[in-house]
């Protein structure tokens, strides 16, 4: 399903002390992760086991569930078997998509990591395929580090010539 009428500001980049404050709530190992959006914009955020605390003010929770959909696509050789006869696996596969739920809590499901993020995804109503979804290949503690570093003053070399002659 798709909701084309949902629109996705882009949001400024979070502060450091609002990325420490989420590492304290999700753990600094939590895994960057990116949802292509209807409109555009990608929501950003982090994919952590659990919620360990309290969220800094502006992020929220969603369950990302895991589910087939109905896209088929054959292994070599089986183009032509016939609905009926698609295992997934076997001759072909369907593929993986994942859907938002904003409703957190427990779910008989295949649910994945809990989705952590500034952005507002009540009533996106999208299932997001492989090629819209994924992690960015970043943790939350790379975030810190990276704010970290942009946050320490320049320093200048005090010599102004070599030692080494």
């Amino acid at each position: 399903m798709r909701n084309d009428g949902i629109h996705m500001p882009e949001l400024p980049e979070p502060t450091l002390g609002e990325l420490e404050r989420l590492a304290e709530a999700i753990g600094e190992r939590a895994d960057g992760f990116e949802l292509d959006m209807p409109d555009g914009p990608v929501a950003r955020g982090y994919r952590a086991p659990g919620i360990h605390g309290t969220l800094p003010e502006g992020w929220r929770v969603y369950d990302i569930m895991e589910c087939d959909s109905e896209r088929w696509t054959p292994y070599p050789g089986y183009e032509d078997v016939a609905e009926a006869d698609r295992e997934d696996g076997e001759n072909g596969r369907y593929e993986t998509s994942l859907v938002i739920d904003d409703n957190p809590g427990p779910h008989f499901v295949d649910q994945g990591d809990p989705f952590v993020t500034r952005h507002d995804l009540s009533g996106v109503d999208w299932e997001f395929d492989e090629g819209h979804c994924g992690y960015d290949g970043v943790q939350l503690s790379d975030d810190i580090a990276r704010l970290a570093a942009a946050a320490m003053p320049v320093m200048e070399s005090a010599r102004t010539e070599s030692p080494i002659r």
